[in-house]
């Protein structure tokens, strides 16, 4: 875990470390990890503009077996005598 005693020295660090990350090369590749990125830079879309949701809000009920189902999987909600919700 980064210490830094402020986000301004915190965002320094991590730009050290992003330019650090751009000159390996992977493998025997011609190119860097730079170079690689400058080329596949401008085919990026950018981001958009409104937020989105990133999960998945569903409202799932406990069966007689005490298990959860969510899509395919099977879940306890029991643990160590509890029910964890």
């Amino acid at each position: 875990m980064p210490e830094a005693d402020s986000p301004a020295e915190l965002n320094a660090m991590i730009d050290k470390w992003d330019a650090d990350d751009e000159s390996p090369r992977i493998g025997g590749r011609s190119r860097t990890v730079g170079e690689h990125f400058a080329i596949e830079r401008p085919l990026l879309t950018p981001l958009p503009d409104e937020p989105f949701e990133t999960g998945r809000w569903l409202t799932p009920w406990v069966d007689r077996y005490s298990q959860i189902s969510v899509r395919t999987n099977r879940y306890s909600s029991v643990d160590g005598g509890k029910v964890v919700a």
